[in-house]
């Protein structure tokens, strides 16, 4: 027996134990008869596909569960040989499949007799891979001792003889078991093959019995061609008899073409003396047309120079309406519009709380950042501002009232003061990482409105957001009563508009977000007698928001 195959005879009454019990598994699996798979023969198709059938699959390894936690012992793996052996060795102590040149390498070695299967897991196991995996191995350290003491000079083969001597009867009975193992596979291999002769044989005979079917079928469409060959002549001799009676009839047609030649002649004279009239009357339709391409050449000349001058002008008066528009954004004082908003407006510590909703938006946009600041419209008393200062996110507000952005200035807070879309237009284009708007696009004029969204999808950088909250006029006492608190405010703005210039700007999976639901006590009492629909107008949200991506 050669070096490599000393180890496993160590336990050799337990390895065999394991194939007895693997044999009897196998042995009574393989007793049912292999599963065959015939295909139907439809009598519509004599020709259908020939029948199909599968052979049982036979595998003789016992097969391997690679330990996904605890230790792993040796003779888990010593039971396996050859290839396999390998690979399972890769497996449990690498965690893959074992890569074509490490695989060949043992594979040779264990085949030579150079390497011992302890000596190929040992090997495994400290190699830089196998340290890095960590596998605990047990039962390794004994056969690794013995193989070390087989190649001791001198004393290793005497060792060695005096080992296989002590271990003789439990070579002669694992060869003994080897051997039954040996008649059990073939006993199965010889069932394998009986199953797959029996379904070659049916399906064969399913064969013939298509051939069988086919050929009538064959016979059957032969007569059927020979009728209609005899059927196909009659008709011929019909066709012939109606294509005679066509012919004589042809020949009458021919007699009364000539007749209609003749006047056909006449009447061509006549037509060559009316196209000389016309043509003549052509010469004169000519001229009239010269002279009315002439005048329709002035007329664009005209039309060209009225059409220049009326957009000289209308360029003239966008450029004198533009500072109107800006006009309407703010027509109050400084100080007139901070008691405004301390008036109606709501705390600081209210608003800046309120500002929170928007704190996992600035997140997922990864805004805040540097490189990708938050630029807020319109800022005001900047709660928003403060709110992200205190969690360390960089922000940028604009505004311009003086008062507020001194405020702020004060608080080191950083804001400007200016016209939101100057201040915009001067961005880089992809420099922002957010751009909010609180409670400010009702009260821009909607031209100025639609530059101001324009101007945010151009400086969001990919995957930056616009978020934009404005009172909402489905809730029927904002719409009708508290909008106008503000004398500032132009018109309100519906969610499915604003949903849809945001949209249209260019931004992407926008969503429309209601918030701040009305106080209990400012809703009808139940029992007032108002209908369903005018109740949800009074219990809807005071406030809504929209959202924005750039992809």
């Amino acid at each position: 027996m050669a070096m490599g195959d000393s180890v496993p005879d160590l336990e050799l009454d337990e390895i065999m134990e394991k194939i007895r019990a693997e044999v009897e598994m196998r042995r009574i699996a393989s007793s049912a008869p292999a599963p065959v798979q015939a295909s139907t023969f439809s009598n519509e198709h004599p020709f259908a596909s020939p029948i199909s059938f599968e052979t049982p699959h036979l595998n003789l390894d016992q097969p391997f569960a690679t330990p996904k936690e605890g230790s792993l012992n040796f003779r888990g793996l010593a039971c396996y040989h050859d290839a396999v052996f390998v690979a399972n060795a890769y497996r449990a102590l690498l965690r893959r499949e074992p890569d074509q040149p490490g695989l060949s390498h043992y594979l040779s070695e264990l085949r030579a007799g150079r390497l011992t299967k302890a000596e190929i897991v040992w090997g495994i196991r400290h190699s830089a891979e196998g340290m890095a995996s960590a596998v605990p191995l047990t039962g390794i350290l004994r056969p690794l001792l013995m193989v070390r003491a087989f190649n001791l000079p001198v004393l290793g083969p005497l060792f060695h003889w005096f080992y296989s001597i002590c271990t003789l009867h439990r070579k002669l009975n694992h060869m003994g078991m080897m051997e039954t193992t040996l008649y059990a596979r073939e006993a199965i291999l010889a069932r394998q093959l009986n199953a797959a002769f029996a379904s070659i044989s049916e399906a064969v005979n399913s064969q013939r019995a298509l051939l069988d079917v086919a050929r009538q079928a064959f016979e059957k469409s032969s007569a059927d061609a020979r009728a209609a060959h005899d059927d196909l002549g009659s008709r011929a001799a019909k066709n012939q008899a109606a294509i005679d009676a066509i012919r004589a009839e042809l020949a009458e047609r021919d007699r009364a073409l000539v007749a209609h030649q003749t006047s056909a002649r006449e009447a061509y004279v006549g037509v060559t003396q009316e196209m000389s009239r016309l043509a003549a009357e052509q010469i004169s339709a000519r001229n009239d047309r010269a002279q009315l391409a002439e005048s329709l050449e002035k007329f664009s000349a005209d039309a060209r120079a009225a059409h220049d001058d009326l957009g000289s002008r209308t360029a003239k008066l966008e450029t004198a309406i533009r500072p109107l528009e800006r006009s309407l954004v703010l027509r109050t004082d400084d100080r007139f519009y901070a008691d405004l908003e301390g008036a109606f407006r709501g705390t600081e510590e209210l608003i800046k709380s309120r500002a929170g909703a928007y704190l996992p938006f600035i997140e997922k946009a990864l805004a805040g950042t540097p490189g990708r600041a938050v630029i807020d419209l319109g800022c005001g008393r900047g709660e928003w501002l403060e709110l992200m200062k205190s969690h360390d996110l960089e922000g940028i507000g604009v505004d311009q009232n003086n008062l507020f952005i001194e405020t702020l200035r004060d608080k080191n807070i950083a804001a400007e003061k200016g016209d939101l879309l100057e201040f915009l237009q001067g961005r880089r284009t992809g420099s922002a990482g957010a751009v909010t708007g609180i409670h400010i696009l009702e009260h821009l004029s909607f031209s100025y409105l639609i530059d101001v969204l324009t101007e945010t999808t151009r400086v969001l950088a990919p995957g930056g957001v616009a978020i934009f909250e404005t009172p909402n006029p489905a809730n029927l006492p904002v719409g009708a009563h508290t909008f106008y608190l503000d004398p500032t405010h132009l018109k309100p703005i519906p969610p499915a508009l604003l949903a849809f210039l945001v949209e249209r700007a260019g931004l992407m999976d926008v969503e429309t977000v209601e918030i701040h639901p009305p106080p209990l006590a400012s809703l009808p009492k139940p029992g007032s007698g108002l209908p369903p629909e005018l109740m949800a107008h009074f219990a809807s949200p005071q406030d809504y928001f929209v959202a924005g991506w750039k992809r």
